[in-house]
């Protein structure tokens, strides 16, 4: 089935957790995955977001996966990290880097204030 104008609610523990919106997108293999592309951008309720031109839902992993570029922003509360690379697999939360597997390479920039202990 194709969608457009695609904007999906995950919930945990009956509360919404991450936002999934994109231009276009389908669901395959009945429902079991959501493959999503165009401005495709997840975003968390902690203010996590995931952005890539195509990113895939899947049910059975509990996951979102792209090879495509992709960029990580996780802000805390001195500034924000940027994460870009190819081919990533995460959590619905977009989680801990227990929840990450990195295909390929990845670069990470931080933004903010480093505090220097004296």
């Amino acid at each position: 089935m194709l969608m457009w104008g695609v904007r999906l609610v995950m919930y945990e523990d009956d509360i919404p957790a991450s936002m999934l919106t994109s231009d276009s997108g389908e669901v395959l293999e009945e429902g079991s995955f959501l493959r999503a592309w165009g401005n495709a951008r997840v975003e968390t309720s902690e203010g996590r977001t995931l952005s890539s031109p195509e990113l895939v839902w899947c049910d059975s992993l509990d996951s979102f996966m792209t090879d495509c570029l992709a960029v990580l922003e996780m802000p805390d509360s001195l500034g924000t990290t940027y994460i870009t690379g190819r081919g990533v697999i995460l959590d619905r939360t977009l989680g801990s880097a227990a929840g990450v597997d990195v295909r390929e390479s990845f670069m990470a920039v931080y933004s903010g204030e480093v505090r220097i202990e004296e």
